[in-house]
């Protein structure tokens, strides 16, 4: 699976604006931890723009009940 790669490669995406990942609820979670961001479930919004930065700008669309989409400015 692309995500779970991207868990253990991040570097792949990092920088490429272009790049959209679509991670469910606990693959989210997994790739806040790779990228060093302490999950909150609170705060999905601001985790979303925090991951998307830590990726250089990749959009996340964090899929769930309700779809939380950054491209790290928003």
């Amino acid at each position: 699976d692309g995500l779970f790669l991207i868990q253990n490669y991040p570097d792949i995406v990092k920088n490429y604006s272009e790049a959209i990942l679509t991670p469910n609820v606990n693959e989210f979670r997994r790739l806040c931890e790779t990228m060093g961001i302490e999950f909150e479930d609170d705060h999905k919004e601001e985790l979303a723009q925090k991951l998307s930065r830590a990726f250089g700008g990749v959009t996340i669309v964090q899929k769930g009940k309700n779809d939380i989409i950054s491209n790290g400015d928003s």
